[in-house]
């Protein structure tokens, strides 16, 4: 696995269907640009408090929200963003959806982000509230990575690292109950935060392919070089 260049990442386009799109650049934050106008809400005001990138300071610091049974996504989906962080001590949260403050199984519907230094897929399952997780593939510090959720069926899981997969598993399927809200830069609760860059992040209904997930890496961390 290259590692990418140290420069801010391009722009992904709205290609491969996404359900949504955003890019935390200081100007659009909140924005959707998949067209499908998923505007997300301003939880705590976004800091451009990050590494230098390019002579411009790129960074994000706070949650956003958006209530949308879209993104209730129990079946084939893919989830990517691509971030920068220094640290990867704890666990953090770089998008979710669940349900704020409950329970058992509808807490969380499925989630992105890392437990050391490894990322991270979780999800919460079952009447008992069954915590399920996936965790492994080595998570880059100290420059920008492209972090990517697969899920192929309700339990097929694979995540990967700049287009790269590097881990596969099988979680229990998660609790379709409760309501939905899809959360960035931390979990449904506002804990776990993500305390570094999210340039830039998206959700897709459909589970994308290898080929997929690495021309989208390829152009947001090399140009498409």
């Amino acid at each position: 696995m290259r590692a990418a260049l140290g420069r801010r990442p391009t722009k992904i386009p709205a290609v491969f269907s996404p359900l949504c799109l955003y890019y935390f650049d200081g100007v659009s934050d909140g924005a959707d640009q998949s067209g499908n106008a998923r505007t997300l809400t301003i939880g705590t005001a976004p800091s451009l408090s990050g590494s230098l990138v390019s002579g411009k300071k790129a960074g994000y610091a706070g949650k956003y929200t958006r209530t949308d049974s879209a993104l209730r996504l129990t079946g084939a989906m893919t989830a990517i963003a691509v971030v920068h962080t220094t640290s990867l001590s704890g666990t953090k949260i770089v998008m979710g959806c669940g349900t704020p403050g409950a329970s058992g199984a509808t807490n969380v519907l499925w989630s992105l982000g890392t437990n050391g230094a490894n990322i991270r897929y979780f999800a919460e399952s079952g009447a008992s509230g069954t915590d399920t997780s996936l965790a492994g593939a080595q998570v880059l510090t100290g420059e920008f990575c492209m972090l990517s959720l697969r899920r192929t069926s309700g339990t097929a899981i694979s995540l990967a690292v700049n287009g790269v997969e590097l881990v596969t598993g099988t979680c229990t399927q998660p609790d379709t109950g409760g309501s939905s809200v899809f959360s960035v830069g931390a979990d449904g609760a506002g804990t776990n935060p993500w305390s570094a860059i999210i340039d830039q992040c998206a959700v897709y209904g459909s589970a994308l392919t290898d080929a997929q997930l690495q021309y989208l890496a390829d152009l947001a961390l090399f140009g498409g070089q």
